[in-house]
């Protein structure tokens, strides 16, 4: 079961091949079935295993919850001290997790399920889109993120070694709580920058028709289980047609979002011209980003699919942010922000993030609050984490 967890953890459980298991065993494939009848059987050995040990972890006492703090602290703390802390010094059961349990259908209904049934505290339900939902989920992705980021860049060169999997949990929950420390402008006109931000119909620009195929896929065989196969299919295209002329998935699709990102940049500069105050063009940024994401439905199928299949997109900062848009770095230079683990590419990384995920629980969701109010809040928690939030 520890070889399963290495064997498919490394390739994010796209692939969970017996095979792959025998070869991390040294034995023959024919020998595993002396232990397990089927694949199947395996994994569901593993998600056992899994439950009962996270039940265990959540059960453990908050010793760090002071008296006298409010419920919703009380509840980001057992987030990152709870919830995300058996996952900061194991990769291999964040992998699981984060790759296999989180990509199956309904994940957070059967997560409360299983730990449920084994007495676990009943907080595992996906958070609403209230004011304390936001909270909580801002809290959890911003770990979550920090995870990921953590776990796979260890060891890599120009990858600060402290940062590993308790410093990017204890450097995410300080973000989680006072965001990028960036006090909001006092006249801050919501409604103004909303209208700068929007976007004219022809600024969205027209599909592009691999984007659009991935779009489908994920309409036709749901997040998790599109592939590159059903993509170049939808486009007309062999599979040989689609990689002509890149040399993998990850490349192909780095060139195919490098367009997209820098056609919102682009947008976005244009808008940041017009604004001076540093929170105020933060939000026009975020604004502009969601606007044209809102207008592409097949962009933010796509980029959603990019993050579920962990498809590692580097984020060409140079090109993404102009002169007039590196407003972010002049911030903090100027002692008026903190970027995070002090890098503009990795603070880009989690705002785009946090806004892919807001809007598409809120497009999924149906009747649901405007995306106008919940984006303003995302805004109050990146400047100011969920203290900040709070108190402003």
């Amino acid at each position: 079961m520890d070889a399963a967890l290495r064997a498919w953890g490394r390739e994010s459980y796209k692939k969970t091949s017996l095979a792959e298991l025998a070869a991390e065993l040294r034995v023959t494939k024919a020998a595993l079935y002396r232990y397990f009848p089927s694949k199947e059987a395996l994994l569901a050995a593993l998600e056992e295993r899994f439950f009962d040990e996270y039940s265990a972890a959540l059960k453990l006492p908050l010793s760090e919850a002071a008296e006298g703090r409010s419920e919703l602290r009380k509840r980001v703390d057992f987030v990152y001290y709870r919830a995300l802390a058996p996952f900061a010094a194991d990769e291999d059961r964040f992998s699981f997790f984060f790759f296999h349990l989180l990509h199956a259908p309904c994940p957070f209904r059967r997560l409360h399920e299983e730990l449920s049934a084994r007495g676990a505290p009943g907080r595992m339900e996906k958070p609403g889109l209230d004011d304390e939902g936001l909270a909580l989920n801002f809290a959890y992705i911003t770990g979550m993120h920090a995870l990921a980021y953590a776990h796979q860049n260890r060891g890599k060169p120009g990858i600060d070694p402290r940062f590993h999997g308790r410093a990017a949990l204890a450097a995410a929950r300080e973000v989680a709580l006072c965001g990028l420390r960036m006090r909001p402008a006092p006249d801050c006109d919501y409604g103004a920058l909303e209208r700068l931000a929007a976007l004219r119909p022809e600024e969205a620009g027209p599909g592009q028709p691999l984007l659009e195929s991935v779009a489908r896929a994920v309409a036709e065989a749901g997040l998790w289980n599109a592939t590159m196969d059903m993509v170049a299919a939808g486009a007309g295209l062999s599979k040989s047609g689609l990689y002509a002329h890149f040399r993998s998935r990850e490349e192909a699709l780095s060139s195919l979002f490098s367009a997209e990102f820098e056609r919102i940049m682009e947008l976005s500069a244009e808008r940041l011209a017009r604004v001076e105050e540093g929170p105020c063009r933060l939000y026009v940024s975020m604004a502009t980003t969601a606007n044209y994401l809102r207008a592409r439905p097949d962009v933010l199928a796509a980029m959603r699919w990019v993050m579920a299949q962990h498809i590692d997109i580097r984020y060409p900062t140079a090109r993404l942010l102009p002169p007039n848009g590196s407003f972010l770095e002049a911030e903090a230079e100027a002692g008026r922000c903190v970027l995070i683990g002090g890098s503009l590419d990795l603070t880009l990384h989690w705002m785009h993030f946090l806004v892919v995920d807001l809007l598409s629980r809120i497009m999924e969701g149906g009747a649901s609050p405007s995306i106008e109010a919940s984006l303003r809040k995302l805004h109050a928690l990146v400047l100011g984490g969920i203290e900040g939030a709070r108190s402003g």
